[in-house]
């Protein structure tokens, strides 16, 4: 969901992708572009990361899992806090650096299965997302702007 100056606290209604490992992506997380992947498991709960093709400082990604609801223990390069029906992330001014550079990680625990895939939610500041300088890659005809 982008947000301009009013806040808007609609959810997209359609389009979905997959993020990696088969969690379901809203259109509203396609400036982020996030995926999710599930890195280690034990008894009573997980750590997980959320890798992101674009930072921006101020973003929201909500994650919520179908199957069971996670208690937020801990994150890195991101502000996390639990809130009804899943866990919210707020994204870090800058991102992390080393093994996180460009995503963040996090700890929850829990008493279900924890290799379901959740769906992702995103809100992003307009005024934030028009600031992003535009990867050279992904210019039209090799502009460089």
């Amino acid at each position: 969901i982008l947000r301009g100056g009013a806040a808007s606290t609609a959810q997209a209604s359609s389009g979905r992708a997959q993020g990696e490992e088969g969690a379901a992506m809203d259109e509203s997380c396609a400036t982020v572009a996030p995926y999710y992947k599930m890195v280690q498991s034990w008894n009573g709960g997980f750590k997980a990361a959320v890798i992101l093709n674009q930072w921006l400082p101020g973003a929201r990604i909500f994650i919520k899992y179908a199957t069971f609801r996670p208690h937020f223990l801990s994150a890195w390069g991101a502000a996390g806090q639990d809130v009804e029906g899943g866990i919210r992330f707020e994204l870090a001014a800058n991102p992390a650096v080393g093994d996180n550079a460009n995503g963040f990680a996090f700890t929850a625990r829990g008493d279900s299965d924890f290799a379901a895939q959740p769906s992702l939610r995103c809100v992003v500041n307009r005024e934030a997302a028009a600031t992003v300088k535009v990867p050279v890659a992904q210019c039209g005809m090799g502009a460089n702007y």
